[in-house]
């Protein structure tokens, strides 16, 4: 063959080689330049051990992870070291009997802080062995479709229960591993609640009564603070067919302790159902103990509360109510241990169904301020504490504002006494759902109202000329302010 021709074989194919080599290159940096934009990924923290219960003096690990993520540097804290402690192996060691809860916290790729927390339950180290338990309510009355959270308790007080339910009859009551029991027929039923590490047993009986279609008496009275109306604080009445019960108790100051008791004597309350606590503020929680001192009180809810250290003022006060409360055998139940978000009870024709339940760490403690949504004759009130502008805060009545029962309230009580701090500041997609029917202010408006709909009525207790702003939920709404 000709060597002319041979040369241009080779130049050929040094000239395709070539070409592909190129083709090669290019399709490694652009395969390489895809990779790196699409190197972020989905990152979720998660507790492998949400919750923890240790004795005093005894270790137990903490265990939580990155999804997509093993080498993620996750740190962790305690938010009352006097309670329990956690090291760099992130081992948590139990120090004094209480509880507390252990900050987890991850920086994700995207620039975000994810917290989660692990709540911690720390014993006495002695060797309990339980000898009894007992209902705190006796026998249950509850009507078909309501629900009910069974409270009893053991002795020793301080074991740690960890119990069972057995039902004669599960077609007229269900019951679910928290105690939490539903009435679904009328009939008679009991539950067998068994300690399952000593085998000791109690029974309660639970009765299910016809659910009425309608009833009457059915109340809600938001109580002045102070006879000028002027300090902002929720003292709320709730009158159910000749029941009363309060949603947080007002200032303690006596000028106003004096003010609400005389007004609670006035519509004829002689024993209170309950004391619920929003959260444990002064304008929230201080008249508590003047109503445990004056009135029989059946039972008392509230948060635990998580001390802040030196300087809390909060503290004191609920140290106070709780050690007034017991000395009263008023039994407590603790919000964040028995309820879980849209768990809740019956109060006479009234259903309760609480929110915002968990008990997180906050510099201000109107951030875990609990939502009560109470369902009576058709009607729906959500009131809301005060429950605060902190980014968790909007994000969590944000979504909560989306579900059913929460578009289209007849009544909304406004948080943090329509401050401008409150959870609806500028936030009309949030408005726009709740879109409620009535607007109460306890207190006095500094302008977190404003993204609601400016034609629906308003009530305000600093103006009313009467002692309290009164919804009656009877054949319609009516409003005496």
């Amino acid at each position: 063959m000709n060597k002319k021709y041979i040369d241009y074989i080779i130049y050929g194919v040094l000239g395709i080689v070539f070409i592909f080599s190129l083709i090669l290159i290019f399709s490694s940096d652009k395969t390489s330049t895809s990779n790196n934009t699409n190197t972020k990924v989905n990152e979720e923290l998660v507790l492998d051990t949400p919750t923890l219960t240790v004795k005093v003096g005894e270790e137990m690990e903490l265990t939580a992870h990155v999804n997509n993520n093993d080498n993620a540097a996750i740190t962790y804290l305690s938010l009352n070291t006097d309670i329990a402690t956690i090291d760099e192996n992130h081992v948590v060691k139990g120090i004094n009997t209480g509880r507390t809860y252990i900050m987890v916290r991850y920086h994700d790729n995207n620039g975000t802080d994810q917290i989660k927390h692990c709540s911690v339950d720390v014993l006495t180290n002695e060797n309990y062995e339980i000898e009894r338990i007992s209902m705190v309510d006796g026998d249950i009355v509850i009507k078909v479709g309501h629900s009910y959270k069974l409270e009893y308790q053991g002795t020793p007080e301080s074991y740690n229960y960890k119990n069972e339910y057995l039902v004669t009859d599960n077609t007229i009551i269900s019951i679910d591993k928290d105690g939490n029991l539903k009435g679904l027929k009328e009939g008679t039923a009991t539950i067998t609640i068994i300690d399952s590490l000593n085998k000791v047993t109690t029974t309660v009986k639970v009765n299910v009564i016809k659910q009425e279609v309608a009833t009457k008496g059915n109340k809600i009275h938001f109580i002045k603070q102070s006879t000028d109306g002027m300090a902002p604080g929720d003292a709320i009445l709730l009158e159910s067919n000749g029941h009363f019960a309060m949603i947080d108790t007002g200032l303690g100051n006596s000028k106003d302790t004096t003010y609400v008791y005389n007004y609670l004597k006035s519509v004829g309350v002689t024993k209170l159902d309950f004391i619920l606590l929003t959260h444990i503020h002064e304008d929230h929680a201080a008249g508590t103990i003047n109503l445990l001192n004056k009135f029989p009180v059946g039972r008392l809810y509230t948060k635990t509360y998580i001390s802040k250290g030196s300087g809390d003022e909060d503290y004191p006060r609920y140290t106070k109510i709780i050690k007034q409360a017991k000395a009263k055998n008023v039994p407590i139940t603790y919000i964040e241990k028995s309820f879980t978000d849209g768990k809740g009870f019956d109060f006479q024709s009234m259903n309760i169904r609480l929110y915002n339940t968990k008990q997180l760490k906050f510099d201000d403690e109107n951030g875990n301020s609990v939502l009560q949504l109470i369902k009576v004759n058709g009607y729906r009130i959500l009131l809301t504490g005060d429950l605060s502008s902190y980014q968790e805060n909007k994000t969590y009545i944000t979504n909560l504002s989306t579900k059913s029962d929460f578009k289209n309230l007849d009544v909304l009580k406004m948080p943090h006494h329509g401050f401008t701090s409150c959870a609806f500041k500028v936030n009309y997609d949030v408005a726009k759902n709740l879109n409620p029917k009535h607007i109460i202010v306890t207190g006095f408006s500094d302008g977190c109202d404003v993204v609601f709909n400016s034609k629906t009525p308003r009530y305000y207790t600093k103006n009313s000329s009467k002692k309290a702003i009164v919804f009656t939920f009877d054949n319609g709404i009516k409003v005496s302010k």
